[in-house]
Parts: C-alpha cells; sequence; structure tokens
C-alpha cells in the first residue's frame, strides 16, 4: 500500500519507501481526518493506494508509520467506512476495499 496524496496545502512530510505523492489515481481508499485527528494528522486527509482489499489494522498502522502524534489518536478515534460505524469490531477483521472512504473521528468532549 503507498499514500498517494495529501488532501491540504500542509507542508510535505518526510516520505518512505511507502509514500509516493501523486495527483490522482485509481484504487485507492480515501481517508478523512477530524479535530485532533486532522491536527495529529497535519492533513484534512490523504489516498492510499489499495490495488486489494486491505484490514484496517493494516491500513491505520501504514497511516501512523513515522507519525507518532497520529500514532496516539488513531487507535482511540471511532472509524465510519463509507457510512457506516465499525463500532467495535476488530480492526484486523475489518477489511477495506478499493475506493472506500475512510473517517478518523476522535472522541468528543461533551458528549
Amino acid at each position: 500500500m503507498k499514500m498517494l496524496s495529501q488532501l491540504s496545502d500542509a507542508p510535505d512530510m518526510e516520505s518512505s519507501a511507502l509514500i509516493e505523492r501523486i495527483s490522482d489515481g485509481n484504487d485507492c481508499v480515501v481517508i478523512s481526518y477530524w479535530a485532533a485527528a486532522k491536527s495529529a494528522a497535519g492533513v484534512a486527509g490523504e489516498r492510499v493506494l489499495a490495488d486489494q482489499p486491505i484490514t484496517l489494522a493494516a491500513l491505520t498502522s501504514l497511516l501512523w508509520r513515522d507519525r507518532a502524534d497520529l500514532a496516539q489518536i488513531l487507535p482511540i478515534c471511532s472509524v465510519i467506512i463509507d457510512g457506516l460505524p465499525v463500532a467495535s469490531s476488530d480492526p484486523a477483521t475489518v477489511l477495506v476495499a478499493s475506493g472506500a472512504h475512510v473517517e478518523f473521528l476522535p472522541p468528543f468532549a461533551g458528549g
């Protein structure tokens, strides 16, 4: 899996072998970050190349690679995939297909 593009004008982050910035592409998962997750990521969202289904656990591991702030917040986030909450499902058993939209929502104060 590869990171494709960040969906903001934030400064580029250091690349690794898994990260490739391109302007557009097929076979990707669109990631959206909200509130503290957005702040930790430094971007509102990004695209991850996924030419085959990937588990939510593998996807989140890829997202927080070399990003300590994101590694702290993603495990406590609620996750929505294509408008449906993942709830208490084990991330290792949740498959994310190409073309999916995955949203990470951290806990909000006040309920």
